[in-house]
C-alpha cells in the first residue's frame, strides 16, 4: 500500500503543477491582450488627400500644383513622413521634393502640405493628344506613420491618378497601379 500512498502525493502535486502553469498562460495571455489593444489604440490613422489646384501664370496660361495633404482621421496625433515622391506625366517622371524629418500632426483635420509637382498645359495637351505610351499622369509617393510613443510605425506606399483630359483634373486613388 506504500505505493498508493506515493502514487497519491505525487498525483496532487502534478495537479497542482499543472494548475499553476495554466494560470501563469492564462495571465500572460492576458497582458498581451491588453497590450495589443492598448497598442492598437494609439495606432496611427492618416490618409492622404490629393488635390490638383490651378495656378494662373502671367501669360493667362494655367498650371494645376499637384498638393499631398495627410490627414490624421485617429483619435491621437501622430508623426508622419512622406518620401519618394514622384510625378508621372505620361513617359516623363518628375521627382518631388522629399521631407527627410518627422513632422507631428494633429487630430483636428490642420496638417501641412507637400508639394507634388506641378502639370503644365503642356504636359496637358501632350496627353490630349495621345503622344506618350501611357497617356496619364500619375503621383507617387510613399507615407510613414508613426505613433507618438515611437512604438507603431508603418510605411505605405501610395498612387494616384490625375484625369487631366477634361477641363479640370479629378484625382483618383490607384492601390491597383502600384508596382
Amino acid at each position: 500500500m506504500e505505493w498508493l500512498k506515493d502514487f497519491s502525493n505525487n498525483y496532487a502535486n502534478a495537479v497542482t503543477a499543472f494548475a499553476a502553469i495554466g494560470a501563469f498562460v492564462l495571465a500572460w495571455r492576458t497582458l498581451a491582450y491588453l497590450k495589443r489593444e492598448y497598442l492598437a489604440k494609439y495606432r496611427p490613422y492618416v490618409v492622404p488627400l490629393v488635390t490638383a489646384v490651378p495656378v494662373q501664370m502671367d501669360a493667362g496660361d494655367t498650371k494645376f500644383h499637384v498638393v499631398i495633404q495627410p490627414v490624421n482621421v485617429g483619435p491621437h496625433p501622430c508623426n508622419i513622413k512622406v518620401s519618394e515622391i514622384r510625378l508621372r506625366i505620361g513617359d516623363e517622371s518628375f521627382p518631388g521634393s522629399d521631407q527627410h524629418d518627422w513632422v507631428l500632426i494633429g487630430t483636428n483635420g490642420l496638417g501641412f502640405n507637400f508639394d507634388g509637382g506641378f502639370i503644365t498645359q503642356v504636359g496637358i495637351q501632350h496627353i490630349r493628344e495621345a503622344r506618350y505610351s501611357q497617356n496619364r499622369v500619375e503621383l507617387t509617393f510613399t507615407l510613414g506613420m508613426r505613433s507618438m510613443e515611437n512604438k507603431n510605425e508603418s510605411t505605405k506606399k501610395f498612387l494616384y491618378e490625375i484625369e487631366v483630359r477634361g477641363e479640370f483634373p479629378t484625382v483618383v486613388y490607384r492601390p491597383d497601379l502600384i508596382r
